[in-house]
């Protein structure tokens, strides 16, 4: 409910205006990024296995693309999966993704049996961060900003501790501030 009330009071103070029309400015079928997907999916069925190597999008994407798309230069698919395909193939994808997998399948495990409310709240941050990037790594290209896959990582290094990080009793700190046992 709190978080819910900041994001009424941030949208009445900044304003909503406009922001209807710029959802419902651009259809999905008008959308050059779908137009650009689907032209890279043809190169992962030339290149399937080890993909066209890591950072060879721009080089390799122009022998692929054919009509439809602004005469721009493509660097980037604006799908992290997608590109992870393209560039490391189904080898790498499925490498990369297992870590993330084990990373969340850990965390979810200890969120169920962390009794602790400081590390339920550090395991429920990290899944819910990882979740939001992996999310926007579907229409973008985040996690090709060192910074946003660092950021990444570092949640679930750190959900990854409280899931594995034993417990311990807090101190009892008698009346003279002394630990007693």
């Amino acid at each position: 409910p709190v978080i819910l009330a900041v994001v009424i009071v941030a949208i009445s103070w900044l304003g909503a205006a406009g922001l209807g029309e710029r959802l419902t400015d651009q259809s999905l079928a008008e959308d050059e990024r779908f137009n650009q997907w689907a032209q890279s999916v043809r190169m992962v069925a030339d290149y399937p296995v080890f993909g066209t190597g890591g950072g060879n999008y721009v080089h390799v994407f122009p022998l692929y693309r054919n009509g439809g798309l602004r005469p721009l230069l493509y660097d980037h698919v604006h799908n992290d999966y997608l590109e992870t395909l393209v560039e490391y193939g189904v080898l790498g994808f499925l490498l990369l993704g297992a870590a993330i997998v084990a990373c969340f399948w850990k965390l979810l495990s200890a969120y169920r049996w962390r009794h602790d409310f400081f590390m339920r709240g550090m395991l429920f941050g990290a899944l819910a961060g990882g979740t939001a990037l992996l999310i926007h790594g579907f229409l973008d290209f985040n996690f090709r900003i060192p910074a946003n896959a660092a950021y990444f990582w570092v949640l679930m290094g750190i959900g990854v501790v409280a899931a594995t990080l034993p417990h311990r009793e807090p101190l009892n700190l008698g009346s003279t501030g002394r630990v007693s046992s």
